[in-house]
């Protein structure tokens, strides 16, 4: 079985604050959502799922995606899994110098939300926020923060 991990962030609480459910219909148009690689070419995060994934949306000027972006990278670095993450609401070049400072290129792909549309069709109203998919197509969102404990739990639960 092949699992993947989708990371993209903001700042705050998210998602009306609660957890929500999304069925493998949602997250097959999820996953075809037009996005872009940080060199501004076209990309659909199916390009990088492909079964089980993690997507961790986060933006390069939300504060606490600073404080858990070394987390991500490790996370990212160590995973026996791939590791997909999404910046939102800002340009590639905020973006790329995000994902160098903070080491995040150990992640099988980087891919940017510039206009938000990806954090909308999720529900995320701020990040950081994630979005866990399982291997059967349907999803959870989990707004805010999460420590390595919880993601290495939800990651297991894949």
């Amino acid at each position: 079985m092949m699992v993947f991990v989708v990371v993209a962030g903001a700042c705050g609480s998210s998602v009306a604050d609660s957890e929500r459910g999304f069925t493998a219909a949602e997250v097959d148009a999820l996953l075809m959502s037009e996005t872009a690689t940080l060199d501004d070419e076209p990309a659909r995060l199916a390009d990088h799922i492909d079964g089980a994934a993690v997507v961790w949306l986060y933006t390069p000027w939300c504060r606490s995606c600073e404080r858990d972006a070394a987390m991500i990278a490790e996370v990212a670095s160590s995973a026996q899994i791939p590791v997909v993450i999404v910046g939102g609401r800002a340009g590639a070049a905020a973006m790329r110098i995000f994902v160098e400072e903070h080491g995040l290129d150990a992640a099988t792909a980087v891919v940017r939300d510039g206009d938000g549309s990806l954090f909308g069709q999720v529900r995320v109203q701020s990040p950081p926020a994630w979005l866990f998919i399982a291997a059967d197509g349907s999803a959870t969102v989990v707004p805010d923060r999460l420590d390595r404990a919880d993601i290495v739990d939800r990651l297991a639960e894949l």
